[in-house]
């Protein structure tokens, strides 16, 4: 995917238009929360141990819908020369709607006080954060819980992008709304040294610090990883793995190992371990378009149908944060893959690297940022069904037995009983009425047929006969053009 969080301080030729003489300092917030929530302000400070610095204030200001404004100042005092250091601040919003809220930061090094707003990333907008302090709750069903499927720690450490620390992730989930989500960091990154990510350490020690970490966070975090493996056409293609405990290792797109970019892990491998600790494999983002960079010096490229045919694949992770020319080839061809017999799911997830509020990214190596409205994380969700609570050995049964639906918006419940199937649809006020729901039946070597097509309302049920055998699956759409989706259920 891309990078995320940029790295600022990797100069391998001495020279980059990113580097300060700075740690990165940087804030983030949700995208959205639910109503009543309390907003959390993450305040991060990466790098401290190169350049140890002093924090002094921080400042938040919230301008809100009506025009008022207030300001929230949290004063601290605290040197920080850490690798990795981060505190949340929390507001109560006074009225709901969209907030424009800008966080000012106060520090001091060697004597030299500076501000920063927002970020200190060179060649970023440091613009204020737009917060959808919603009044409406996201739609709800007994058993059905939201999560996020595919993010990035601070455990993915890197020469071009890090993540976000688990305690922070925890707080922004609780209150956007999400009952789960799955850490899936690089297979190249969680190899490494805790001090370096250009030198591996046998021992693991990230990998061992986020289980021992995963299981410390009062909050449902299911384990997983990113792996790095070899497609049919010898590039660099990318694995969800879920509900492992022994890392899978894979690194032909490190960057570790200049101009090297050949897979050391082939997939059909790669699934064999994965499988063997009876683990849940997923296609990450099988269709995304890599930069021309990324395919040059990384060795990068698209999933070939024929691996997507793999045995011991569970499903697709095609949705991934966006709706674009990858997740409508993504769609298609899972369509296809179902009309093949294949019984694979679908995976929805937004492979953010904490990207909260918008994704920062470092769009050229060493010269620029780019900051982009998706890739955030629980902007796209996973919802599981998990009848006893979403722990994450519910979850991860849910992710292989595919009792899941994923949306942006919409929460979409199909049931097959009987000969008969049954769709239950709920939006809400902030994603709107129903524009159109469609049942859909496939049969193997046949096109998909509608079988009942509705809309207009906020909510909407409706059953009908199943017409013989194959699967069933729905689709909803709101007027605002929000999408949510079932998995299939076969006949």
């Amino acid at each position: 995917m891309g990078l995320l969080y940029a790295e600022g301080h990797y100069t391998p030729l001495g020279l980059s238009l990113l580097k300060r003489r700075e740690p990165e300092v940087l804030a983030d917030l949700p995208f959205r929360t639910e109503p009543a929530a309390p907003v959390p302000v993450v305040c991060m400070i990466k790098d401290a141990h190169l350049y140890p610095v002093r924090i002094k204030l921080v400042s938040v200001r919230v301008t809100y819908p009506s025009g008022t404004v207030r300001d929230h100042e949290f004063g601290l005092e605290e040197f920080v020369s850490e690798p990795l250091w981060y505190r949340v601040f929390h507001f109560l919003p006074e009225e709901p709607g969209r907030l424009t809220v800008d966080v000012t930061i106060l520090c001091s090094r060697r004597g030299r006080e500076f501000v920063v707003r927002n970020d200190n990333l060179r060649t970023a907008s440091h613009a204020p954060f737009q917060v959808l302090a919603s009044q409406y709750p996201l739609p709800r069903a007994e058993g059905w819980h939201y999560g996020d499927a595919h993010f990035h720690s601070s455990y993915t450490w890197d020469q071009a992008e890090f993540g976000a620390p688990l305690g922070a992730a925890v707080e922004v989930a609780r209150a956007m709304g999400l009952s789960w989500f799955a850490v899936t960091d690089h297979s190249y990154d969680l190899d490494d040294r805790e001090d370096s990510y250009l030198e591996n350490d046998p021992e693991l020690p990230r990998w061992r610090g986020l289980l021992d970490e995963a299981e410390e966070v009062d909050f449902p975090v299911l384990v997983g990883e990113e792996i790095s493996c070899g497609s049919s056409e010898g590039k660099n293609i990318h694995l969800l793995a879920f509900g492992i405990t022994e890392l899978v290792e894979g690194k032909g797109d490190s960057g570790e190992r200049w101009l090297r970019t050949e897979p050391d892990l082939q997939l059909e491998d790669a699934l064999e371990e994965v499988l063997s600790q009876g683990g849940v494999a997923y296609a990450a983002h099988p269709f995304f378009r890599f930069t021309l960079a990324q395919r040059i010096f990384l060795g990068r490229g698209s999933w070939p149908l024929e691996d997507l045919r793999r045995e011991g694949l569970s499903g697709l992770q095609f949705w991934n944060g966006v709706r674009g020319k990858e997740f409508e080839e993504g769609r298609e061809a899972w369509i296809e893959l179902l009309s093949e017999g294949r019984k694979l799911y679908v995976l929805g997830g937004n492979d953010a690297h904490g990207d909260f509020n918008r994704f920062r990214c470092l769009w050229v190596p060493l010269l620029k940022v780019r900051e982009l409205p998706f890739h955030t994380f629980g902007r796209v969700r996973t919802v599981a069904y998990c009848p006893d609570g979403p722990g994450p050995e519910a979850v991860l049964g849910a992710l292989r037995e595919g009792t899941t639906s994923v949306t942006e918006g919409p929460m979409v419940l199909l049931r097959v009983e009987g000969g008969t199937w049954e769709v239950e649809v709920a939006s809400s006020g902030e994603f709107g009425r129903l524009e159109e729901v469609r049942v859909i039946f496939g049969e193997v070597g046949k096109a998909e047929r509608t079988l009942w097509r509705g809309g207009g309302d906020m909510n909407l049920g409706a059953e009908g006969p199943i017409p013989g055998r194959g699967y069933v699956r729905a689709e909803a759409e709101t007027e605002t053009g929000a999408l949510g989706l079932t998995n299939p259920v076969w006949t």
